[in-house]
């Protein structure tokens, strides 16, 4: 038993990767909200994850503007031009692909979404 529960601790202290590529428009426009917010681009991303996760769900209801925006930026997407990586615990990882899968969307969809939103409409804790 405590074998089992010492190797689920180090598996959840393993680092997962979130990586998101976007838009350099979006990328840009988030960097600054970012910068003006006093708050890392990290900051800002890992406190979405630990609400999502937090409230088991994606704390924003994602409408068909929010959608239809973030995808008709799909062929630079394609592009894979921008990309962010976030380092989080693989659990972390887990958790919020799960809430996301259950959502419907990917994670990096999810992300889009938010730093989309945040730009629009500022950040809140």
């Amino acid at each position: 038993v405590v074998m089992k529960a010492k190797m689920k601790e180090r598996r959840d202290m393993e680092n997962g990767q979130i990586s998101v590529r976007l838009d350099a428009h979006l990328k840009n426009e988030f960097d600054i909200f970012c910068k003006e917010s006093n708050i890392t681009v990290k900051y800002a991303v890992e406190t979405f994850i630990v609400k999502t996760i937090e409230g088991k769900k994606i704390p924003y209801k994602v409408n068909r503007f929010m959608k239809n925006n973030i995808e008709n930026s799909d062929s630079v997407l394609k592009s894979g031009k921008s990309r962010i990586g976030i380092e989080v615990s693989a659990e972390t990882q887990r958790r919020f692909q799960e809430i996301c899968t259950e959502s419907g969307y990917g994670m990096g969809m999810v992300i889009r979404i938010f730093m989309w939103y945040c730009v629009k409409n500022g950040f809140k804790e």
